[in-house]
């Protein structure tokens, strides 16, 4: 059922950024904002929260992807 997939894609992004990422941000000082599959941060900690978010991803799913970073 195409509807489960949806679905269980949607949790594991929630997962991910809501409950990881950004906990994992705020724990260093970088106060994010999230928008689906995505992070604002400031310019300058960027390096820091690429860092944490391929750890993230490495812990949870055994793999990084590639990151489309975009200046604001």
């Amino acid at each position: 059922d195409h509807a489960n997939l949806a679905i269980t894609l949607q949790k594991i992004e929630s997962y991910l950024f809501t409950d990881f990422v950004a906990k994992k941000l705020v724990e260093a000082g970088i106060i994010p904002l999230t928008i689906h599959d995505s992070v604002i941060v400031p310019k300058d900690r960027k390096n820091e929260t690429l860092k944490i978010m391929k750890d993230a991803f490495l812990e949870n799913l055994g793999c990084t992807p590639k990151f489309e970073i975009e200046n604001l």
